[in-house]
């Protein structure tokens, strides 16, 4: 069986989907994403790095936070998601997997 593999894309939006449900330690965030430590920490250095996450010192722990801008992020990601499923569960995808533009 083939092992596929996700996209960055995919990975960025699994972890602020994650942390939107309130998880923001590091190790709940490798078990909740299924993410190894150092593919999860380049993923969150570059969402630091676009303001979409904030990292916090809480004791001699770093915990993660979403900003506004991830959340809202977030809500768009679930948005457009919900949007693209029916389309792309209906089978309506063409052969080079790019979405087909329908006439409404």
């Amino acid at each position: 069986m083939t092992k596929v593999r996700r996209s960055k894309f995919e990975l960025c939006s699994d972890i602020l989907h994650v942390m939107s449900e309130g998880v923001s330690t590091p190790t709940q965030l490798c078990y909740r994403t299924n993410m190894s430590w150092s593919v999860l920490y380049e993923i969150l250095n570059s969402l630091i790095k676009e303001n979409y996450v904030h990292v916090e010192e809480v004791g001699k722990r770093n915990v993660y936070k979403l900003t506004p801008e991830g959340f809202t992020a977030t809500r768009n990601i679930e948005r457009i998601t919900a949007t693209l499923s029916p389309i792309v569960a209906s089978g309506r995808v063409g052969a080079d997997k790019s979405f087909v533009i329908l006439n409404q």
